[in-house]
């Protein structure tokens, strides 16, 4: 209950003041059984018609009650559903770029858990709520009629007990196998959906459906494990709660036999009140269970992570970067590392990183722009010692991986800035060999970008992610390999913006460069 926000609180505690009016009217229409059918069965036909009309308006106000806290209950879910989804953007987006996680495990966070949550956990605390209350109002009402009655129907209980309380332990492993392979299972996915042009042009599509097909085939056998391990505890509780029916049916009458009990129609009152307590208990130990297999999943994966233990150095200009002793792994197993790197930039300068594919180019200017994932080393900012350097308010990275969203090109490119006007956004475009490109769209800049920019070629998606870190008006700029995709006219109008701008400070890596532009650096670094 740490989730519940003042909100969920009021609409659990009116939810229990429902439940506790729908319990009561029930149990008042079961008592009023009695009535109905002695008195049906003497003939006294004013005190049955009474007791008929009661029982009526008590099972309207019991089905009332029941849709009404339904409403409430799914407005609290709203609430905890919205709110889990906060706390996984607050814990993954981090002000710290620290990523853990693959984009399966990301979107199984995001959707398919708190699915599962909402059903197993946060419904069933609304539910164990419900139940102990109709426990409570059943107990006392069995004590008012007979308390031969109450030790029967609780020795039932404790079967009703035992059983669930047996497959709690096979319900949570069950759960939790179901959820890791849901999670592979995702960004195995993802990767297929990205990866269909590739395997497209090789003509091996085939791969693909065999990959999905044999994915399916891993989730579902889990799924219809953890299901078949619900169903038998589903089984379980429903024989127990029949065989406890028709075993209290028995009973009952036999203490009528036995003139233990007054009246015929006591029997089906003792057996819809007895039924319900059973029911009710049953209904606590599963919600109780299900909220108990599920415990480890929120408390693992929705604890909100704290952010004080970032503290930024705060940057209004730099005038020089020195790196001293760097170190950090890299590599596809981190089988590979770069030790004792040193470098030092000052304002204007122009620095290349070059090196064999696999040298460690991209992670070395990755970890220069973000220092968070460095195994050691010191950085000096404009001669001073720093710790938690956060360079983005000075400094722009542009990878070479070109991420453009479902969209407009303005949304995609105008994130860091807002403020520039549409003419001043063009003169970019003309820039980077664009003019042409953005004349030509049917809506402008409004031109709608297609799911992963499919429509777009790799050198014009490149491009608009250059155009996006322009804007953003920075005077330091941390580029990796931002001409891979372009022919050699437009590679030409990039590196003019960035090397012929002395106002610019450069760090490049790019094995793409002619003699002529190599003259332009300060230094080159080889890997």
């Amino acid at each position: 209950m740490k989730y519940f926000t003042r909100r969920v609180w009021i609409n659990y505690f009116v939810y229990t003041i429902l439940t506790l009016i729908g319990n009561v009217s029930y149990l008042a229409m079961a008592y009023s059984f009695s009535y109905i059918i002695n008195k049906a069965i003497e003939g006294d036909y004013q005190i049955f018609l009474i007791a008929s009309i009661c029982a009526c308006i008590f099972l309207v106000i019991h089905l009332i009650s029941e849709f009404v806290g339904e409403l409430i209950l799914n407005h609290s879910l709203e609430i905890l559903n919205t709110l889990l989804r906060d706390i996984v953007a607050y814990n993954i987006f981090r002000d710290k770029y620290d990523l853990k996680i693959d984009s399966g495990q990301f979107l199984n966070l995001s959707a398919t858990k708190i699915n599962l949550l909402e059903r197993n956990y946060f419904r069933n605390t609304f539910l164990l709520t419900k139940s102990l209350l109709g426990i409570c109002a059943s107990f006392a009402l069995l004590i008012y009629i007979s308390w031969l009655s109450l030790v029967t129907v609780l020795c039932f209980s404790v079967f009703v007990v035992v059983v669930p309380m047996i497959m709690t332990k096979k319900n949570q492993k069950a759960v939790e196998v179901a959820n890791f392979e849901n999670d592979n299972f995702l960004q195995h996915a993802k990767d297929a959906f990205n990866s269909y042009w590739t395997f497209w042009s090789l003509n091996i599509t085939e791969k693909l459906v065999d990959q999905m097909t044999e994915g399916s085939r891993v989730l579902e056998k889990k799924n219809k494990d953890m299901k078949n391990v619900m169903s038998l505890n589903k089984f379980l509780n429903r024989s127990v709660l029949v065989f406890g029916q028709v075993s209290m049916v028995i009973i009952f009458s036999y203490y009528r036999y036995l003139n233990f009990l007054e009246g015929t129609g006591i029997i089906a009152t003792l057996n819809t009140i007895g039924a319900t307590y059973v029911f009710f208990g049953n209904d606590s130990i599963v919600a109780f269970t299900k909220i108990l297999a599920h415990d480890k999943v929120i408390k693992q994966d929705y604890k909100k992570l704290a952010h004080d233990d970032y503290h930024k150095t705060r940057i209004h200009h730099i005038h020089k970067i020195e790196y001293k002793n760097l170190a950090f792994k890299y590599g596809e197993e981190n089988n590979k590392s770069l030790k004792n790197f040193n470098l030092k930039i000052r304002e204007g300068e122009k620095v290349l990183v070059r090196g064999e594919s696999g040298s460690g180019k991209t992670m070395l200017i990755k970890h220069l722009f973000n220092p968070v994932g460095l195994d050691s080393g010191t950085i000096f900012l404009n001669n001073i010692l720093v710790h938690n350097v956060d360079l983005r308010d000075k400094v722009a990275f542009i990878s070479q991986d070109s991420i453009l969203n479902k969209g407009s090109i303005l949304e995609n490119i105008n994130v860091a800035n807002q403020e520039l006007s549409q003419k001043e956004i063009e003169k970019y475009f003309e820039m980077v060999g664009l003019g042409k490109f953005l004349k030509e769209l049917p809506h402008g800049l409004e031109t709608q970008i297609a799911d992963n920019a499919l429509t777009l070629s790799g050198g014009e998606r490149q491009r608009l992610s250059i155009i996006r870190s322009l804007i953003s008006n920075k005077d330091w700029y941390f580029v990796d390999e931002i001409i891979s995709a372009l022919d050699q006219e437009n590679a030409k109008k990039v590196l003019d913006i960035f090397l012929k701008d002395k106002h610019k400070t450069v760090i490049m890596v790019s094995h793409k460069l002619d003699g002529y532009y190599l003259g332009l650096f300060d230094r080159i670094i080889d890997l």
